[in-house]
């Protein structure tokens, strides 16, 4: 995250004893890049399907690779994406994003940090 933060891509705000960690405009203009990526390493590295998988928050669509929703066919904005758990999640990673992601989780809702 300290990287994220340093190049503008996240910022952190603090309040009631912990740190939260959200996306700047910047950030999430490069989601279509991470969500290549993430669907580049699925496909290369994991054995077992894809490590997250993304649904559309509005009708529960499972999003494809390129952004679209199975269900309605919209390009789906990161506002309206919700993270799950994929058939490739192997419970790796003790921080708190990690532990954060093995539960489903609103791509921009912040992941506070303790």
């Amino acid at each position: 995250m300290v990287v994220a933060i340093a190049a503008k891509v996240a910022e952190t705000r603090g309040s009631h004893g912990y740190r939260e960690y959200v996306l700047t405009g910047k950030g999430l203009s490069l989601w279509p890049v991470v969500r290549d990526l993430l669907s580049w390493g699925d496909e290369y590295y994991s054995a077992n399907g894809p490590r997250r998988v993304f649904q559309h928050v509005r009708d529960t669509g499972l999003i494809a690779p390129d952004g679209a929703c199975a269900t309605c066919g919209s390009v789906v904005p990161p506002a309206d994406v919700l993270i799950l758990p994929g058939p490739g999640y192997d419970g790796e990673g003790d921080d708190v994003v990690s532990q954060t992601l093995t539960n489903p989780h609103r791509l921009l809702e912040p992941i506070r940090g303790y």
